[in-house]
């Protein structure tokens, strides 16, 4: 890590202790708000499809029940898929989600191809160590990369955070995580963007500057920072109805169906 990115972790790193060791006692109330979801959200599936104009370019779902059902530790899972003519340059198809190990930590798994090339990530995170890679077969033979604090979250823990901020915390979406998918360590914050009798919106901004990965030419989101609007309505599910992300290319919306 060069001094600059240290400097810029360090800022980060002080303002995400102070929120995550107060508001969800680091890890263990982490835990405790996944195995809330998996219990106070009914069994059933929530669908988007995502659309840049009038082009489908990706299916993602999430499912609360139990799958496969022997698998008892099972809190979340979720399928990505490219959709459309997407597909053709980019034919994407995972499965992932996370499964509760103990009290202190947690698994986070995907499983798929990308291009036809396998892809599969197997990351444990912890309150008490830096999240450590089991496994990591991605982008033909890709190394994983160094996560940089043991208060990382992974990228669905991060998205379930944001939820339980909208439920639980007045409306207000007001959550900072250090994020790690093995491949990249990310800076996510969130803030109340719109709120009426109907609906709340909430803007997830990206930061990428501790990104150091060239293939991120490839990736939707760019290379510095992005934004993610999330629109939840006051009286349906607890799940966003609504998530547009802004790419480089233009925005990306996508519309719950279920």
């Amino acid at each position: 890590m060069t001094q600059a990115h240290k400097i810029i972790f360090n800022s980060w790193k002080n303002s995400i202790e102070t929120q995550l060791i107060s508001v969800i006692s680091k890890f263990n109330l982490c835990l405790l708000i996944l195995l809330g979801f998996s219990t106070s959200l009914p069994a059933s599936n929530y669908k988007y499809h995502f659309k840049w104009g009038f082009l489908p370019v990706a299916e993602l779902t999430f499912n609360m029940t139990k799958i496969p059902i022997s698998d008892n530790n099972l809190i979340i899972s979720f399928n990505l898929k490219t959709l459309g003519p997407l597909k053709v340059f980019k034919d994407y198809d995972v499965r992932g989600g996370i499964k509760r190990i103990n009290e202190i930590s947690h698994e986070y798994f995907i499983m798929g191809h990308d291009g036809g090339i396998p892809e599969e990530k197997i990351i444990v995170f912890s309150s008490r160590e830096l999240p450590h890679v089991h496994k990591f077969i991605d982008d033909k033979g890709a190394k994983a990369t160094d996560p940089i604090s043991d208060l990382q979250v992974d990228p669905l823990t991060a998205f379930l955070m944001l939820i339980e901020s909208v439920r639980n915390n007045n409306n207000n979406c007001a959550m900072k995580s250090s994020v790690y998918d093995g491949k990249r360590n990310l800076f996510v914050s969130s803030s109340l963007l719109k709120s009426t009798e109907e609906i709340i919106e909430c803007k997830m901004n990206v930061d990428m500057r501790l990104v150091v990965n060239s293939k991120l030419k490839k990736w939707p989101f760019g290379t510095r920072e992005r934004n993610i609007i999330f629109q939840f309505s006051r009286m349906d599910e607890d799940y966003p109805k609504k998530i547009t992300i802004d790419g480089p290319y233009g925005r990306i919306v996508g519309i719950i169906t279920k």
